[in-house]
């Protein structure tokens, strides 16, 4: 649309019509003059017309070429901004002057050199606007003036015509030329994702606002006036001379219209130089652009060389530029990624976990992952990539690159990789021998537990580490053994097997142990030599059970010789008693018939004195050889203990100590009390006769002890059990070996004559031997001398209880018995009313509960069991206990996972019976728990 620019103004211009015709007088020269001046206006006014038209074409002329610049320009920037955007994450502002690392929107640059260059040409100003409410819209003005709405109306008709009007604008006759912005395949990634962007469906060609070109006709207007000027002048010197200085203005006109036109042509040659140096710098970044174009393909082409998956991803976690794997993985083209958040294409799960990885990398840390993912045959694969932060000059960071490979069938391969190893170590393991094998340095390339558990290290520790300094370092006497002695590396030097059975291996702690152990050669496929492998065991079981072997027999030659001399003890012992009553019946019968005045009556009686030392000797001659039966009862041995310690008191000299350590809990034993009184007196007779010249300290323990197998096996007369060990130590001369060795041979003794028999340790060795027991003898000489005697003790458990009488096993009291066996209940219940206890059954927890909760004191004693339902045992003592701290609980099962003996006692149940109980157990732990009751 052109709309005719007005001329008229230019008529208000003129001042010279009213002092022309006030001058002239006459009517006849009036009407030549005006004719005359007539004729002039009418030249005036064409030259005027021609003027203003000239002028409003060069207007025209100035303003199209300003916008066809600025649009050329902003086609070039904005197609720069996008690149530099995309491959350099660069921040796009609206101010003029960029920040570092930004750079200014188009919209506004475009503004900037518009003015620039209105200012150097004519003093255009350049309006951009719109009636979309983009950013810049109220900086311009948007669409306030009627102009502006007549323009954005008639453009977006018509967006490839001008709309153009001449009017004043801030009182200034101007050009206001509008043309309309387009939206451009530049410009449409920008428009469609940026968030103040009044739309996101823009397409190319769509016109989103109004670029405006404000031409103030100020400058032309002078040029073209000052010509005018002078052509009126000339035409007052026509007036003044004649007519034919019209030729001369004509002349001057023509003079003027020339010198107006040269500077058109001048004009037009500036902007047609402006215009060169615009496409001269919109060919060189044309040229820029091609070549940035030529680097971007050959750039996407190595990336799709790569067998990776990579991206560039910008601040916002969009991506930027992905090669053709990455496409590929996700079946998507570029521009269908491009411009996407990460979120979208990996989904929610996958993102959330790989989320820390990216801030991670946008914060400037590069960062490495591997995950899981699902695929659709419903197997996992897995991925493992790289976040590298893109980082430009300054250091600030742009976006990220991301590097992602597949790799799922290398975990899978290093799965099966370590499932054999998995099997190979398993195997390893299996075993109880130690196995690891050497490189030819003699470094640990492998081992299996045994071998770290018997020298005490971890398993993982070894590996890389010199065997021979480990475990091999030393000799069993523990010199230094030279490693080009050591057997195990001569097996990968000679390539023979070397097999040693006779050295030791060396604990990290310091303490060694034998072994026996071969050294095997390995080879490669080639047959070089490549190290050995090495089992070894520790034989210090079996060089125990040799050194145990060795001392059995010893014991057993000396349990032989004791009882062969225990026969011919018996069977002496048997004769002489029979002899020893003859003897004393007959001095008997003569004491009876000889007058007490006699002197043979006093001989008679030293005979029965010496008879009755012989009938005790005679029993301790039974006793050792075990041919008289003693009677065995239950007893508390701290009590005989405490009545020798108390005799000895009075009858020990002053200078000689004695100390009592009685700290056995339970010490009930089965045996005779006067053989116990017995075997403790010997014992600490000797120990006096030991301290007799010099004084010292008898010191005697009482101690209950479990005697386990590493027990039994030092002393295999033992059974393993609960026992009580009564000990005599005292602090004489001691013993040399060869006397501790034949010290319970009868008749053996290292006194004086007339001060022992040497029968009194034997008797010991009888009376505990018949007793279940053993003694066990410490001594040196000058260190003193240690007895500990060993006797079984009597619990729950002891197979010698049901040679207790009935009797003994009486109690009374009022008992709960509960368990959830019917049958069990009755059996319980006549047992304990049988030996006196009162008894209210049940075979419910709860029901228990609620009777005992209702009297909690009717109750002496509880006895329930483990599992049952609804409420177990355990549970019912809990609540039981909350309500009365000091009940008495027996707490019996069969088997449980949950309850021990340890744990029951934590929780303050008094005792914990394994199933099946007998009666005589169950009442004995009765009696003892009753008996805590009245006297704890």
């Amino acid at each position: 649309m052109n709309v005719p620019g007005p001329t008229g103004w230019l008529r208000n211009r003129s001042r010279l019509f009213p002092a022309l015709v006030g001058s002239l007088h006459g009517r006849t020269t009036l009407t030549l003059v005006i004719l005359f001046w007539v004729a002039v206006g009418i030249m005036v006014w064409h030259v005027a017309r021609l003027q203003g038209n000239l002028i409003e074409s060069m207007a025209l002329a100035n303003a199209d070429l300003y916008s066809q610049a600025l649009t050329e320009f902003r086609t070039l920037y904005t197609r720069e901004v996008v690149e530099r955007v995309r491959h350099q994450g660069i921040v796009v502002t609206h101010d003029y002057e960029s920040r570092e690392g930004a750079i200014p929107l188009p919209a506004t640059l475009s503004m900037k050199l518009g003015q620039r260059i209105g200012t150097h040409q004519a003093g255009a100003e350049t309006r951009l606007y719109s009636a979309y409410p983009f950013p810049w819209r109220e900086e311009q003005g948007g669409l306030q003036d009627r102009f502006g709405r007549e323009a954005w109306e008639f453009l977006t008709r018509n967006p490839d015509k001008p709309f153009y009007r001449f009017e004043e604008v801030q009182g200034r006759p101007s050009l206001r030329y509008a043309t309309a912005d387009l939206m451009r395949a530049s410009c449409v990634d920008c428009h469609n994702t940026h968030p103040a962007s009044p739309k996101v469906n823009w397409k190319v060609g769509d016109v989103r606002g109004v670029l405006e070109i404000i031409h103030p006709m100020d400058a032309l207007d002078a040029e073209t006036w000052s010509g005018i000027g002078e052509t009126f002048g000339l035409m007052m010197l026509l007036v003044l001379v004649c007519s034919g200085g019209l030729g001369l203005v004509v002349i001057k006109l023509r003079r003027v219209s020339a010198e107006l036109e040269q500077r058109v042509e001048e004009r037009t040659a500036n902007l047609q130089q402006a215009n060169q140096e615009l496409e001269r710098q919109i060919f060189d970044r044309r040229k820029a652009e091609t070549a940035l174009s030529k680097s971007e393909r050959q750039h996407r082409k190595v990336m799709d060389s790569v067998p990776a998956l990579i991206a560039a991803i910008d601040r916002t976690q969009r991506h930027r530029l992905t090669n053709k794997q990455y496409r590929e993985w996700f079946g998507l083209s570029s521009d269908q990624i491009t411009g996407r958040h990460v979120r979208d294409l990996l989904g929610e799960p996958l993102y959330q976990r790989l989320r820390g990885s990216l801030e991670r990398a946008l914060s400037g840390h590069q960062t490495s992952f591997e995950v899981e993912i699902g695929s659709e045959e419903g197997r996992p694969r897995w991925i493992a990539g790289t976040y590298v932060p893109d980082v430009d000059d300054s250091g600030a960071v742009q976006g990220l690159y991301a590097l992602i490979s597949d790799v799922t069938e290398r975990k899978q391969a290093e799965e099966a990789l370590a499932s054999l190893n998995q099997q190979h170590q398993l195997i390893l393991n299996s075993t109880e021998e130690g196995i690891y094998g050497l490189d030819l340095k003699g470094n640990t390339t492998f081992t299996n537990l045994a071998a770290a558990k018997m020298i005490g290290w971890e398993a993982l520790e070894l590996i890389g580490q010199p065997q021979h300094a480990i475990l091999h370092h030393s000799k069993p006497d523990g010199t230094p053994y030279p490693r080009e002695e050591c057997p195990i590396y001569a097996a990968f030097k000679d390539g023979a097997v070397h097999h040693v059975d006779t050295e030791v291996f060396w604990r990290k702690d310091g303490t060694s142990f034998p072994v026996e152990y071969t050294s095997t050669p390995i080879r490669d496929d080639r047959g070089d030599l490549i190290g050995a492998v090495v089992t070894y065991r520790d034989i210090t079981e079996r060089k125990r059970a040799e050194e145990r072997l060795h001392q059995s027999e010893i014991r057993m030659r000396q349990a032989q010789k004791m009882e062969a001399i225990g026969t011919l003890a018996g069977g002496i012992a048997h004769d002489f008693n029979n002899i020893l009553a003859a003897i004393l019946g007959y001095t008997e019968l003569a004491l009876s018939r000889i007058p007490h005045e006699d002197r043979a009556r006093q001989n008679l009686k030293e005979v029965l004195t010496a008879g009755s030392r012989a009938k005790e000797l005679v029993q301790h001659i039974l006793t050792f050889s075990r041919q008289k039966e003693q009677e065995k009862r239950p007893m508390h041995l701290h009590l005989v203990v405490t009545e020798v310690l108390h005799l000895l008191r009075a009858t020990l000299p002053v200078t000689i100590e004695i100390r009592d350590h009685l700290v056995a809990p339970s010490d009930t034993i089965l045996a005779d009390p006067t053989q116990m009184h017995q075997v403790l007196m010997n014992l600490c007779t000797n120990a006096e006769h030991a301290m007799r010249e010099r004084g010292g300290i008898l010191d005697v323990w009482l101690e209950a002890v479990e005697v386990t197998d590493e027990v039994v096996a030092q002393h295999p007369d033992l059974r393993p059990g609960p026992h009580v060990r009564l000990t005599v130590r005292d602090t004489g001369q001691g013993m040399a070996p060869k006397v501790q060795e034949r010290i319970f041979d009868p008749f053996f003794t290292t006194k004086g004559v007339g001060e022992g028999t040497g029968m009194g340790l034997a008797v010991v060795h009888g009376i505990v031997a018949d007793h279940g027991g053993i003694i066990v003898v410490d001594s040196a000489s000058g260190q003193g001398t240690t007895f500990a005697i060993y006797i079984p003790r009597i619990d729950p458990f002891s197979e010698d209880q049901d040679l207790l009488d009935d009797t003994l096993m009486q109690g009374s009291g009022r008992v709960l018995f509960v368990d959830d066996e019917g049958p069990l209940v009755v059996i319980g219940q006549q047992v304990l009313e049988g030996l006196g206890y009162e008894v209210v059954p049940h075979t419910s927890g709860v029901e228990a509960l609620a009777a005992f909760r209702a009297a909690p004191h009717r109750f002496d004693v509880v006895v329930t069991d483990q599992t049952m339902p609804h409420l177990t045992g355990e549970e019912l003592a809990r609540k039981m206990l909350r309500i009365r701290p000091d009940l008495p609980i027996i707490l019996c099962t069969g088997f449980s996972y949950t309850m021990t003996a340890e744990k029951a006692r934590a929780l303050g149940i008094r005792k914990f019976l394994m199933k099946p109980v007998l009666a005589r157990d169950l009442a004995l732990v009765l009696l003892e728990v009753m008996e805590k009751v009245h006297h704890p």
